[in-house]
């Protein structure tokens, strides 16, 4: 209840919350996108701005109010954070080379960890992604933040016929 500043020692670029105490739903924040800017993992929603909600800092990330579901009423709550590098990378190329028309990729990658974060503005279908990661990633999660869309997910044991909605 009230404001939590939570302290993990490194500035997370993604930071998924979730009640354990109640049926609140799972929300999903990250640097890309900015603070206070959640969306639900459980629901095909678009991103929205939640205020005062999270926001993020140099050794972790602080919750502000009552607004964020891991951190209302009472109860205990988790957060998992994961860091994606330092630098916000911009790119108006695919990851073929070939030009987005109107659309820019931006990415943080931390190739160390094997993780990114990316945000694509106008995204083209069959655009190959930019990760900045050096190698094809065996797993990853995809969703519109602009629109009610499901999250698709790949995963390279099942190919890239397959995918599986995380909502």
């Amino acid at each position: 209840n009230g404001s939590q500043s939570i302290t993990i020692g490194f500035s997370p670029d993604l930071v998924w919350t979730k009640s354990r105490a109640n049926s609140y739903e799972h929300q999903l924040f990250d640097t890309l996108r900015g603070n206070n800017q959640e969306i639900r993992s459980n629901s095909t929603a678009a991103s929205r701005d939640l205020a005062n909600s999270l926001t993020f800092d140099s050794s972790g990330f602080t919750m502000p109010s009552n607004n964020n579901n891991a951190n209302y009423g009472t109860g205990a709550s988790v957060a998992w954070a994961w860091d994606a590098g330092d630098t916000t990378t911009t790119v108006a190329k695919d990851a073929n080379g070939t030009n987005l028309p109107g659309a820019t990729c931006e990415y943080r990658a931390n190739t160390t960890n094997g993780f990114s974060v990316v945000k694509v503005a106008d995204p083209q279908s069959n655009e190959a992604r930019v990760h900045g990661l050096g190698a094809a990633p065996d797993f990853f999660i995809c969703k519109s933040t602009a629109s009610a869309d499901s999250w698709h997910t790949y995963w390279k044991v099942l190919g890239r016929s397959y995918y599986i909605n995380l909502n």
